[in-house]
């Protein structure tokens, strides 16, 4: 990198006090990557905004954010996107295509993005975390076997789904479930699956939905996939000590005496500590089959091991047992997680696995390397 070749000098990173911990530690992991690199970075409160720019800048700046919501005409913006673009449609229909890039973390979003919105510039940008932990805790001194933290839900069927969501007529439930269950077998994004199971109901989902109703769709389908996901893999873990930080404790997991719930805890640092303390680290999600998600780089950075579902990214540099665990790539069955109780008592072989995924991590995958990426868009 040139740092003269480039067609800025300086980044303003925008945060706020109300977002959720996990975003506010992610725009400081991104302001302090770009000072690593050598660029001017501010980290910028949104209610800092008219105080920091009531003068002029005096130097070509960019402005970055998470999710394309700055609103700034004329602005060279940069918006690392953080969720499928059917989330982010509000986002990307209200943003400004000519002087925005956006980072999508998933490779199959980027096509999916152009589709729905078109004229935006965007780049593949994967999910990233924080430099290693200098002395991250050995297993044999991590009391925690495994931690989870993020949304769950009570596990809904047809029926329980349905009265969550009134409006959906019968015909559409069926839609949202068969397209959530297949996404539980394939590292296939969910668009071409949705389309799929649409055809085999006699429907164009491209033509028969309005975009916006288009995108709510796809939201509940990867909200009920994941939330069902993350429930069967918490009921077939063995006997081990395991914690969670989440907004709800399903009701099939309240008896278990070898589990510890926390509630929601938004504290990002206390998350951390919390995986700083943990043999392993679970993450499970159907949106991001060819990305990743960034609480396996923050688990990676407190050296725990990481258990999630693959993703043809991840695969390409991480193997099961050897620098990570990975979830089947199907419904999870009973004694699918067993070997779990045998590994967590083998210190030396899960040393094994964090070590060389800390490699793998401190090279490739901090926020240092990403933004290499997001300054090469700028230029």
């Amino acid at each position: 990198m040139n740092p003269y070749g480039r067609t800025y000098r300086r980044v303003f990173v925008m945060t706020g006090g109300d977002a959720a911990g996990v975003a506010q530690a992610m725009t400081a992991e991104i302001h302090a990557g770009f000072r690593a690199i050598g660029v001017n970075s501010t980290l910028l409160r949104v209610e800092e905004f008219h105080e920091a720019f009531a003068r002029p800048i005096g130097e070509r700046y960019a402005m970055i954010s998470l999710n394309n919501r700055l609103r700034l005409p004329g602005v060279r913006k940069f918006g690392v996107m953080v969720d499928h673009p059917c989330t982010r449609y509000a986002d990307l229909v209200e943003g400004e295509p000519t002087t925005s890039t956006l980072g999508w973390v998933d490779l199959s979003h980027l096509p999916a993005a152009a589709a729905l919105s078109p004229g935006y510039a965007a780049v593949f940008l994967p999910h990233a975390g924080p430099d290693p932990v200098p002395d991250p805790l050995p297993a044999s001194q991590r009391p925690i076997d495994l931690f989870f933290s993020g949304m769950l839900a009570p596990s809904w069927d047809r029926a329980t789904w349905s009265a969550l969501n009134p409006a959906a007529p019968p015909a559409l439930v069926e839609l949202v479930f068969e397209t959530a269950e297949r996404l539980a077998e394939t590292l296939e994004p969910v668009l071409p699956i949705f389309a799929a199971v649409c055809a085999e109901h006699g429907i164009d989902a491209r033509r028969d939905f309005k975009p916006e109703v288009f995108c709510w769709i796809v939201t509940k389908i990867h909200e009920l996939a994941e939330l069902s996901r993350r429930n069967a893999v918490l009921e077939a873990l063995p006997d081990i000590a395991i914690t969670i930080a989440a907004n709800h404790l399903p009701a099939s997991l309240r008896d278990r005496k070898n589990l510890r719930y926390l509630g929601h805890v938004d504290d990002f640092a206390e998350i951390r500590r919390l995986m700083g303390r943990a043999k392993v680290v679970l993450n499970t999600t159907s949106k991001f089959p060819i990305g990743s998600h960034e609480r396996i780089w923050f688990g990676m950075a407190e050296g725990a091991a990481i258990l999630a579902d693959r993703s043809s990214y991840l695969d390409r540099q991480f193997g099961h047992l050897a620098s990570m665990l990975f979830l089947p790539q199907r419904p999870i069955a009973a004694g699918d997680l067993d070997y779990l109780a045998d590994l967590l008592h083998d210190n030396s072989a899960l040393g094994a696995i964090t070590d060389r995924a800390a490699v793998l991590y401190r090279d490739n995958h901090t926020w240092t390397q990403r933004v290499q990426v997001i300054d090469e868009a700028l230029n």
